[in-house]
């Protein structure tokens, strides 16, 4: 075979498409195997994180399932391959990843269950122990890697670096069988007949294919018709709108120092533009004599008035990993209790039937935690109430009558006590008189919980976070059994599931949060609180702001969406995306109950619940057309093994039935011509 990896170059002159095969007459054949066999071609439309874990269970896969044949795969982004747009190493360094290293790994561990194999590669503190000179180019990379550490949160450029380095390293220890064709481009569209599937570049060059990957990431999309008014009103009145985007894409240059901004949102993407809009304009940090980090203003910042319907910014990470407890072990919403509801003839309903038995287990593992690792703060054996605490998934009256006695009774300190309500909503029902009060509440909030999520005195909360990512695989089940009510699966489970989880067990590194409380007391941070209302004012000619739990009015030039955008196929800005989906070769997931009931759209791409076959409009599935991540349908996007491991076990269970094709049939491009490649 040719060299283990070639590259196209986009800017090279690629040659096109020959025109037998645009006719799809047959024609010269392609290279053949020792046994005359023609590669399986495969071409991968995305080599971000999750177009990197694809090649790893590529390569995996093949020696099972296609040991005999060649294979080649095309590995196609215009951005560098590893980390793609979104993890690209040409953004600031002040941009983190929102993971610590000790779960940051394309590889799979032993521990991981998926039907494929699972060979050993370096997760990214064994690369930072062994990076290559290549790796540490960039002096940021080069400190970082010096630095690094398990609860380490390392840069983008960092993660960039290391899923680099882990393309060059799949590329290299490819099977013999398999090359690894890289494009630094963009596919554009899709062409099919009866027996391929041609992938068109925007340089021009087409690939021809037997099957296709799509593995983009998030998107970005057309705004929807309240973003769309809200641009409208800006451009009528000289203001400033920025709408749902990534926030190393965003142009902030066009907010002036000084000037207010109303900013929309308190998760993850608030605190990128956070840090963009400070340390990023050449704000610093210092540390008073007591200890206190304090921000150092440049002069350049706005003035950040920022609320949400919420109105607390996510709670910070944990500071530690371990349970001082027993385990625990899933009680109320098991693989059985699924398959129980999936045996219901009528739809399950997430909230009713669902919901509750999460808020059980997180309440059961949070107690269990405290009266077996914390036995000091509780006034009985955990042996003596395990029996009343295992009534929580019952939902009688009478059973939470008889919990709520026993915690009254055994956990003297209401801090130690599981209320979620409190913490899911920690402004529900507040008024206070003044927007100041509010604001200092808010900073006293997160102070407080900074300072408990980095204590493993309170380790429950990490055992109610691990009972709720536990529930995942039950409710995996359910979706794959399409038991789901439809309401539920669009309305419910994804908006709801997801929030939550983001607010309490994956919000941003402590460091993050005592810089927040930082701009907050040197007043370039301003909360707004909950229930945030925006209303373009035409009689003044500005965005005013208001929030519920004060009489807080916020009149602002600017307004700064700080969220990424909903995911939609029908405003997809992905110019392939949007063509198939033009000509009806994709659909949005439609879903109802029953005949004649209302649809329900989740605005994320169909696709077949068991393989991630592309749905088109007619609901027939694509036979060689595959698409996986967070844009599409079903629970959970495509991530690092340990911290997805469903999303994972979908990744490989897609490739694996993928690659059953190249051992089943001959090579649907077999008949057409080679596509030459521009080799650079």
């Amino acid at each position: 075979m040719a060299d283990k990896a070639s590259t196209a170059d986009k800017a090279g002159t690629a040659t096109a498409v020959h025109p037998a095969v645009a006719a799809g007459i047959p024609g010269t054949r392609t290279p053949t195997g020792a046994d005359g066999s023609a590669p399986f071609t495969v071409v991968v439309v995305g080599a971000g994180p999750a177009g990197t874990s694809l090649l790893e269970r590529i390569c995996a896969n093949i020696p099972e399932l296609v040991p005999d044949r060649p294979v080649r795969v095309h590995l196609v982004d215009p951005h560098p391959h590893g980390g793609g747009r979104v993890w690209r190493q040409e953004q600031s360094a002040l941009m983190w990843a929102n993971t610590p290293m000790a779960a940051i790994t394309v590889f799979p561990d032993e521990n991981m269950a998926c039907e494929g194999p699972k060979p050993p590669g370096p997760a990214i503190l064994d690369w930072a122990r062994t990076a290559t000179p290549e790796d540490l180019a960039d002096p940021v990379v080069a400190d970082e890697v010096v630095r690094a550490h398990p609860r380490f949160y390392p840069s983008r450029r960092t993660l960039a670096a290391y899923l680099s380095s882990v393309v060059r390293r799949l590329v290299a220890g490819a099977p013999s069988n398999v090359e690894v064709v890289t494009h630094a481009d963009t596919a554009v569209e899709l062409v099919d007949d009866a027996h391929r599937t041609v992938v068109r570049l925007e340089s021009g060059a087409e690939l021809v294919a037997d099957a296709v990957l799509l593995a983009q990431g998030h998107h970005d999309v057309e705004p929807a018709p309240p973003a769309l008014e809200l641009a409208r009103f800006a451009a009528e009145h000289g203001l400033t709108y920025l709408p749902a985007q990534y926030a190393a894409d965003a142009d902030l240059d066009v907010l002036r120092p000084g000037e207010p901004v109303i900013v929309r949102g308190l998760a993850l993407s608030f605190v990128d533009y956070l840090v963009l809009l400070t340390e990023g304009r050449g704000g610093s940090w210092t540390r008073d004599a007591g200890g206190t980090l304090q921000y150092v203003p440049s002069g350049r910042e706005p003035v950040l008035y920022a609320g949400s319907r919420r109105g607390v910014p996510y709670r910070s990470k944990l500071g530690y990993n371990q349970l001082l407890g027993e385990k625990p072990a899933p009680h109320f919403l098991t693989a059985q209790v699924a398959k129980e509801l999936i045996a219901r003839p009528e739809p399950v309903d997430f909230g009713l039937d669902i919901r509750p038995l999460i808020h059980a287990e997180m309440e059961l593992a949070h107690y269990q935690e405290l009266f077996t690792g914390h036995p000091d703060r509780v006034t009985r054996p955990w042996q003596e109430v395990e029996e009343v605490f295992g009534l929580l998934g019952s939902g009688l009256p009478a059973d939470r009558a008889r919990v709520d006695a026993v915690v009254a009774d055994c956990v003297p300190d209401p801090a130690d006590r599981f209320d979620l309500p409190a913490l899911q909503y920690p402004l529900e029902g507040v008024r206070l008189d003044s927007p100041d009060r509010l604001h200092e509440l808010i900073l006293d909030h997160v102070t407080a919980d900074l300072a408990r999520r980095g204590d493993q005195r309170y380790s429950q909360d990490l055992a109610a976070i691990q009972a709720l990512m536990n529930s995942m695989g039950p409710i995996f089940q359910l979706l794959s059994s399409n038991r789901l009510s439809a309401r539920s699966r669009t309305r419910e489970l994804d908006p709801w599931f997801h929030d939550f989880f983001g607010y309490i067990g994956s919000g941003p590194p402590g460091p993050r949060a005592e810089q927040l409380l930082a701009l907050g007391r040197a007043g370039v941070v301003r909360f707004l609180g909950g229930g945030l209302e925006i209303v373009p004012d035409a009689d003044r000619g500005v965005f005013v702001a208001r929030g519920a739990n004060a009489p807080v009015e916020v009149a602002a030039t600017a307004l700064l969406e700080a969220r990424l955008p909903t995911a939609s196929v029908v405003r997809n800005r992905d110019a392939l995306v949007h063509r198939l989906y033009e000509r009806g070769a994709c659909t949005e997931e439609q879903l109802r109950d029953a005949p004649g009931q209302p649809a329900f759209s989740s605005g994320k791409l169909a696709v077949h619940a068991t393989d991630q076959r592309v749905l088109a409009a007619d609901g027939t599935a694509h036979p060689r057309l595959f698409a996986v991540g967070a844009w599409t349908a079903g629970f959970g996007p495509a991530g690092f093994p340990r911290l997805n491991p469903i999303g994972f076990m979908r990744c490989d269970a897609m490739v694996r039935s993928m690659l059953r094709l190249g051992a089943a049939v001959p090579s649907l491009g077999s008949a057409a011509p080679e596509v030459p490649q521009q080799v650079g």
